[in-house]
């Protein structure tokens, strides 16, 4: 892991291509979740423009949203989640 997965907020990586219909749908939820939430990093990651990233962690299809903490992935989920589903995944 590199210093921005080791960060001791639990990070969330939106993994998603631009021509996904279910990952711009997905976009409002996290953004939201960003804007209500200090204790959670946020980020997106294009995976045509990423495909190490997609290979690395075996991402066979978008939207996939991948969860690290203290450096280490702790979650993975494919598909597009729900914000309520997205908010336990970054619970402690």
């Amino acid at each position: 892991m590199n210093s921005r997965t080791a960060s001791r907020k639990p990070i969330a990586v939106l993994c998603s291509a631009s021509w996904c219909g279910p990952c711009k749908r997905l976009a409002p939820t996290l953004e939201e979740v960003a804007a209500e939430s200090s204790q959670a990093r946020i980020v997106k990651v294009d995976v045509d423009e990423s495909p190490e990233l997609a290979a690395r962690y075996g991402l066979q299809s978008v939207p996939s949203l991948l969860v690290f903490r203290n450096g280490q992935g702790v979650a993975k989920e494919k598909g597009a989640v729900s914000k309520s589903r997205l908010i336990a995944m970054l619970d402690p």
